[in-house]
């Protein structure tokens, strides 16, 4: 087909180096607020302790005060799915990193065709373009 631009291909490796970094910057981030839920749910609940040791909620239990430990209690829920959220990030990291960096399919040059599993230097079946085989490597300009 003459006239039709050549299609650029990303090299596989360069996906694969973009997935890596991107999976460790997901993990890291996981990290990170996984570390801030459990030090903000240790923290309210260190307090809610020391509530209760001290007797501050003393004459609350006894009669009406019991609605106030369940809505201290229920305080704690947006911190455990912080945690839990953080916790999926951190599993799924590699799975999300290859959902935003897919490796591309190997395609013919000139007419967009999918050639996955034919040989390097083969024809394209649809236009019969000689394909690429593996990249030569550069030479390095002298200074």
């Amino acid at each position: 087909m003459a006239g039709t631009e050549p299609r650029t291909i990303l090299h596989p490796a360069s996906v694969t180096r973009a997935r890596y970094w991107l999976a460790a910057a997901l993990r890291l981030a996981a990290l990170i607020i996984g570390a801030w839920a459990c030090l903000t749910l240790i923290g309210s609940l260190t307090r809610l302790v020391a509530q209760l040791l001290t007797g501050a909620l003393s004459a609350a239990l006894s009669g009406d005060g019991a609605p106030i430990v369940q809505i201290l209690l229920i305080a704690q829920v947006p911190a455990l799915l912080w945690i839990a959220g953080a916790w999926l990030m951190y599993a799924k990291a590699q799975r999300l990193a290859g959902a935003v960096f897919p490796v591309p399919a190997p395609v013919c040059p000139i007419c967009g065709y999918r050639v996955t599993g034919l040989r390097p230097g083969a024809p394209c079946p649809e236009c019969g373009c000689a394909l690429p085989g593996e990249p030569a490597p550069r030479a390095v300009p002298r200074a």
